[in-house]
């Protein structure tokens, strides 16, 4: 995996709506990443590890519904993420490889500069 430029613990999470005005443009990618990072910073907050559809379900204390799947598949293939939007995503913010996913740079880069806390320092 390459490792992106910073660790999961260095994402601010605290706040939900400080996921919006990212560069993924729409409010259910926008959950999902937060949701996604909130996984990671559990899991290991240093170190980028790879997930499945089942961890981030069994993490997640909402009600999971397929349209979150189909946003991590679009996430990785590109594409409209729910059928209702006008959001076209590019293809590469997450990799999948033997049914587990793998945040890129890509996804970072899409995350707002607020929640970046190293950029921050900078």
């Amino acid at each position: 995996m390459t490792t992106p430029s910073v660790r999961p613990q260095d994402i601010q999470t605290a706040n939900p709506y400080g996921f919006m005005g990212s560069g993924f443009r729409n409010t259910e990618c926008e959950t999902v990443a937060r949701n996604i990072l909130l996984l990671l910073q559990k899991t290991n907050p240093a170190l980028w590890t790879s997930f499945s559809w089942s961890d981030y379900k069994k993490f997640c204390t909402h009600r999971v519904s397929d349209t979150e799947h189909g946003v991590l598949d679009a996430m990785v293939s590109g594409g409209r993420p729910v059928w209702n939007t006008s959001a076209n995503l590019v293809s590469g913010y997450l990799k999948k490889s033997n049914n587990r996913y793998e945040v890129t740079q890509q996804f970072i880069d899409a995350l707002p500069a607020k929640v970046k806390v190293a950029d921050q320092a900078n």
